[in-house]
């Protein structure tokens, strides 16, 4: 599908690059499947004795593991049933509660609002009570998770294609995805998204290995309100484990009504370039009270503590204790740890491989080495200026706070220096934003850390605005261009003295910048947005086209973003709406009702497809045309 070509892993290559600017290169991350009941997956949840799912009778919401929305039933335009995921709403609640009823060897799903069975044909239906094997199903456990295949097959219950979007099929598939069981008690109970600023009611004591914990909203819910990359949904530790170490930990507070638990992590998520797999963090489901297990890998302890808002009640605040295993490494907390407290950890966890710096919204986490090569940084510097740039990019992107659909993310960004990938996996790559991280590969790390508040800081600035960007309206050949909207505004924001990469010269032999191009390009008797070659220079298309962006931004103000973003938010794109052409034609009249203006001609200017239909719909709102042309503002 082409939103999945759009979750690439997105690079500044400095190879490419000219003073300061970086050219992009993008790869494909792994698929949003987890663990495959017919396809092992390195990296599998280790399950003690006792815990995990256990598959019972009665009445559940059946939630993508992946995705964290609900197997729903959805009458389609023929007027069959189809199966599909969805996010929770009190209008689609009926149509996501299935009664699973024991039958034989497996068992049968039934959905109360259809009366029907789940049924296997040529796609996943549901359909009047048969009696045939077509509606018995095997579930079984799988870590705090279950796989739901159809009996005497190695075909079990998958979202189509892997996609995020609400009204995705449901499929069979050999490689099975994984489902959450909630059971409803109560089926006018809310569920509704609700922001958890779990960072802020959390402590982290690494020095006595005590912890106190509030959950996180999964980082696919996340992901799916904001449009965007998942963010990190784990807490840090500041104990580092070594391979081979027996550890032990105490769990107090744990509920034991639902599948949203603890796992705790021995490495971060792997985001790392290409998904290495030696990246992957060695997962244990914990339980309640005492776990032990043995570390197969080095790294620091994470603890991922979510609430899906599917349980019953809310998850409540749970104690952690290492009772054995793990060392303390330096661990900087911001309005915490004071300078004095981080210089004596510089000291006294001298040998620690790994440093951690931690503030309310992002974490930095890099080798003592490089920390050391880098002059030694000041953390709070560092983390409040970074959390600066994110205070920017909530600006461009709407998360004011007025709602809790608008609400700035609770979850981290986390920076992590990227040991893992070889030289030739990177490419010398400089930064790349990818799921759950931010990498800082070869030198960029110490680049980064050295002068946090330095003037030209725009590799921080793109990356971090990625994490930022809606794929609703980035389709392919934006992915590098709509980026630079934050950036751009972020470097107005600073009042930094450093020239917009829009006034550097990019055709030598004319001496033409990317604003005399972009010129050039709309002086063009034929011109195609969507086609590099269209442009005067297509090696600068990317450039070219955010001057149509800048251009909307100067014009309209900050606002005009604010509101594109809140209106993505408010009513996603649904799977049935996947397709660039879709996804154009959407754009530009959202485009308009954010503006308040018809911006027909403008886009046409541009060379941005607006078809008739598309045409009509803004005519049918009768907004005014812009007093001047935008399309010729000098920026």
């Amino acid at each position: 599908m082409r939103w999945l070509s759009w979750l690439l892993m997105f690079v500044l290559c400095g190879a490419h690059a000219a003073p300061h600017y970086y050219a992009p290169m993008s790869f494909y991350p792994h698929d949003a499947a987890r663990i495959s009941r017919f396809a092992s997956t390195p990296g599998a949840i280790q399950v003690p004795y006792g815990a995990g799912a256990k598959v019972e009778e009665g009445e559940f919401y059946i939630v993508s593991n992946a995705s964290f929305k609900a197997l729903t039933a959805q009458v389609q335009s023929d007027g069959t049933i189809a199966l599909v995921q969805s996010g929770w709403t009190p209008e689609r609640a009926s149509s996501q509660i299935w009664t699973v009823v024991k039958e034989g060897s497996g068992f049968r799903l039934f959905s109360k609002r259809y009366g029907r069975y789940v049924t296997l044909g040529t796609r996943v239906d549901l359909e009047e009570e048969s009696g045939e094997a077509r509606q018995n199903w095997s579930i079984e456990t799988d870590a705090n998770a279950v796989t739901i295949a159809a009996t005497g097959t190695n075909t079990g219950l998958a979202i189509e294609h892997h996609a995020l979007r609400d009204g995705a099929f449901v499929e069979v598939n050999a490689q099975a995805g994984q489902w959450r069981l909630y059971e409803v008690r109560n089926a006018s109970a809310d569920h509704a998204y609700r922001p958890l600023d779990a960072a802020a009611r959390s402590t982290y004591d690494n020095m006595n290995r005590r912890y106190h914990l509030s959950a996180f909203a999964p980082d696919a819910i996340e992901a799916d309100r904001l449009r965007g990359f998942r963010w990190t949904d784990y807490h840090p530790s500041g104990l580092y484990v070594s391979k081979g170490e027996s550890v032990v930990i105490d769990v107090s507070g744990l509920a034991d009504d639902g599948p949203d638990g603890l796992i705790i992590m021995v490495g971060n998520k792997n985001g790392f370039f290409k998904r290495q797999p030696a990246g992957d963090p060695q997962m244990i489901l914990a339980t309640e009270g005492r776990n032990e297990f043995v570390a197969s890998r080095d790294g620091l302890l994470y603890f991922e503590y979510i609430d899906s808002g599917f349980n019953e009640r809310p998850r409540r605040s749970i104690d952690v204790s290492v009772r054995e295993g793990g060392r303390p490494a330096p661990f900087y907390i911001e309005g915490t740890t004071t300078p004095g407290e981080w210089r004596a950890m510089l000291q006294r966890y001298a040998d620690a491989p790994l440093i951690e710096m931690v503030g309310r919204r992002t974490m930095f986490t890099v080798a003592r080495t490089m920390y050391d090569k880098s002059g030694a940084a000041d953390p709070a510097a560092l983390l409040g200026y970074v959390q600066r740039i994110m205070g920017y990019h909530d600006e461009v992107s709407g998360l004011d706070g007025s709602s809790a659909l608008d609400t700035p993310s609770p979850l981290r960004v986390h920076f992590v220096q990227d040991a893992i990938s070889t030289h030739a996996d990177l490419q010398d790559a400089y930064l790349y934003a990818t799921y759950y991280m931010i990498g800082l590969p070869l030198n960029s790390a110490a680049e980064t850390l050295l002068k946090p508040a330095k003037a030209d800081a725009w590799g921080v600035w793109h990356e971090l605005g990625h994490m930022y960007q809606q794929w609703d309206w980035t389709w392919p050949g934006l992915t590098e261009t709509t980026v630079n909207i934050y950036s751009l505004h972020a470097l107005q924001r600073l009042g930094t003295p450093m020239v917009s990469p829009l006034l550097q010269v990019a055709d030598t032999r004319g001496r033409k910048n990317r604003l005399d191009l972009a010129t050039l390009y709309l002086a063009q008797p034929s011109r195609n947005f969507l086609d590099d070659a269209s442009f005067p220079v297509p090696s600068e298309a990317l450039w070219i086209r955010l001057v149509m962006y800048e251009q909307l931004r100067r014009a309209l103000g900050d606002g005009f973003y604010a509101r594109l973003h809140k209106s993505y938010r408010l009513h996603p794109l649904t799977q049935a709406e996947d397709g660039d052409r879709n996804e154009v034609q959407i754009f530009v009249l959202r485009a308009c009702i954010a503006a308040n203006l018809d911006l027909t001609e403008f886009f046409s200017r541009w060379g941005l497809p607006v078809d008739t239909a598309t045409r009509a719909a803004i005519a049918e709102l009768k907004l005014k045309t812009p007093a001047t042309d935008l399309s010729r503002m000098r920026i």
